[in-house]
């Protein structure tokens, strides 16, 4: 059979902003006779293949976590290349989903390929293995439902369109198609289900301990890591979105040359910071909002950002006088002397690269070398936090 073609699987790349994109599906053979939009040839035959396959998995999906199951099976064709993808057939994982730091069970390393402004960058990234296919497709229901990001989306569980609008207004693409290519495969599910009798649609599937209309109530907050130093979920989100959001070539740009990701998740994750695009405190505070880590992160200022993680140990592990040593991915640094700064730690980025801030009236966000996080712990008060694990689960 074959398998979508790569103009269409390219429209999906979206940066980080998507962090369980299968762009192995992007790389496969494409058969002369098929359509990449699944509309006539092979590919009409292997979307209806799909369906009569995958549509029982997808429908107790939707029954378990409240994710309709007619966008589910299109996210899947588009991501898995029609089930036949490398990290669909040797880890039985159909929506691309990355291990994450509470993942406990196997990681399979696949190439995966990162999209800037600048280009396409291909990396090695470890995705979550399902022992069966079963536990693949309820694994996106866990994803999502465990993601605090797409709550407003899981209000919607009878309501494939307007579920698919929320995650994506929620951070899942940034690619202005990704809509209406994801609906024009669900429009085409739905005809496939509805003749060939295979579900009632998901306006009539009741969801476990709630109704089809209803939110699912298993939202978690993104958690980070753990006092004692372990990795979890929130650091991977918080390394991944502050990423999406900055430069990766280090440029040093003023307000109006930000990058337009960040604009964008301004406008969403952080109104209230104004329209100034080069303030390390408001850079900091959306990566932290966008990525689920801590919606309540103030917008912007080190006056009141510092003495924040400082208050609240139910949210942060802080460290006082840190070293390079005690520095993890996705920790945040910050003092506040009379002047100022915060900037968040990645971890190694390539060329040199550890980390990204902004600067106050000088350059919007932006990756940053060892020697700027160096200089940042010399500050007399700097503060290190690290999302702690709550009372509640997540997986990033």
């Amino acid at each position: 059979m074959s398998t979508p073609a790569s103009a269409l699987d390219a429209r999906f790349f979206s940066g980080n902003y998507i962090e369980h994109f299968d762009p192995d599906a992007a790389t496969c053979s494409t058969s002369s006779t098929s359509s990449s939009d699944g509309s006539s040839g092979t590919a009409a035959e292997d979307l209806k293949d799909f369906v009569r396959k995958y549509v029982k998995m997808a429908v107790e999906t939707n029954k378990k976590y409240g994710t309709p199951y007619e966008t589910v099976l299109a996210q899947g064709v588009i991501e898995s290349g029609y089930g036949k993808s490398g990290l669909t057939v040797k880890a039985n994982n159909f929506h691309g989903i990355k291990a994450g730091g509470n993942w406990s069970g196997e990681v399979i390393d696949m190439e995966t390929e990162e999209e800037y402004a600048s280009g396409r960058t291909t990396i090695v990234d470890g995705f979550r293995k399902y022992p069966t296919v079963e536990a693949g497709w309820l694994g996106y229901g866990e994803f999502i439902t465990s993601n605090s990001r797409y709550s407003e989306a899981l209000k919607y569980p009878g309501d494939p369109r307007k579920y698919l609008q929320e995650i994506k207004n929620a951070g899942y693409a940034t690619d202005s198609q990704y809509v209406s290519t994801v609906t024009e495969y669900i429009d085409k599910i739905e005809q496939i289900v509805k003749e060939e009798n295979l579900s009632p649609p998901s306006s009539q599937i009741q969801v476990e301990g709630g109704n089809n209309n209803g939110a699912n109530t298993q939202n978690a907050s993104a958690t980070g890591c753990t006092a004692n130093g372990s990795k979890s979920a929130a650091g991977g989100s918080i390394v991944e979105t502050a990423k999406s959001l900055a430069w990766e070539d280090g440029r040093h740009v003023d307000s109006d040359g930000a990058k337009p990701e960040y604009k964008q998740a301004r406008q969403q994750y952080n109104p209230e910071a104004g329209g100034d695009y080069t303030d390390c405190g408001k850079y900091v505070a959306t990566v932290m909002r966008m990525s689920g880590a801590d919606p309540n992160y103030p917008p912007a200022g080190t006056a009141v950002q510092r003495p924040y993680v400082l208050s609240h140990p139910e949210k942060f592990y802080t460290k006082e006088s840190p070293g390079m040593s005690d520095l993890q991915p996705g920790d945040i640094l910050i003092y506040n002397n009379g002047q100022g700064h915060t900037l968040i730690y990645t971890g190694d980025l390539g060329n040199g690269f550890v980390g990204a801030q902004a600067s106050q009236f000088d350059y919007s966000p932006t990756y940053i070398k060892q020697g700027t996080v160096e200089w940042m712990l010399g500050n007399p008060g700097v503060v290190l936090a690290r999302t702690v694990n709550g009372n509640t689960q997540s997986k990033t």
